[in-house]
C-alpha cells in the first residue's frame, strides 16, 4: 500500500496521466491477500507518504508488458492511475487500475524517504 496526502494530480509533462510516486521499503502481502506497498508522492501540489494495493492485472514494464509485484523493488519510480484517496495520512490510494514501473531506481534512491516510513512502519 501506498499513501498520498490530499487529491492525486495530473504529473505536468507526463504523456499520461496519473501520479509519480518513489516506492520507499515496506509492503509485501496485505489484508486479503493483496500486495501493495508504501511510497512518497512526488507530484508538485501533493508531496507525501501514501500506501497503495496494487490491482491484480495493472501491474505493467516500462514497455507495458506485465508484470509481478515482486519486480517493483525499493527505489523504483511508478505511475499510479487511481479513483480515490483516502484522506488519512499516510494517505491511503484506493481503486487503483494501472501501476507502471517508469524506473526501476535502487534502494539507495528511496532513502531520503525512509525516515518518514519509520514514523508509520517498522518492517
Amino acid at each position: 500500500m501506498c499513501r498520498l496526502p490530499g487529491r492525486l494530480q495530473r504529473t505536468a509533462g507526463s504523456r499520461r496521466s496519473g501520479n509519480v510516486l518513489r516506492r520507499t521499503g515496506g509492503g509485501g502481502d496485505w489484508a486479503g491477500g493483496a500486495q501493495g506497498c508504501y511510497a512518497y508522492s512526488l507530484s508538485e501540489n501533493n508531496r507525501g507518504l501514501v500506501t497503495l494495493t496494487f490491482p491484480a492485472d495493472g501491474l505493467f514494464g516500462p514497455e507495458g508488458t506485465p508484470i509481478a509485484a515482486e519486480a517493483i523493488p525499493a527505489g523504483a519510480l511508478l505511475r499510479v492511475q487511481a479513483g480515490a484517496v483516502q484522506e488519512t495520512y499516510p494517505a491511503h490510494i484506493t481503486s487503483v487500475s494501472r501501476v507502471e514501473l517508469i524506473e526501476t531506481g535502487s534502494p539507495a534512491d528511496a532513502a531520503p524517504y525512509e525516515k518518514e516510513l519509520r514514523q508509520y512502519y517498522n518492517p
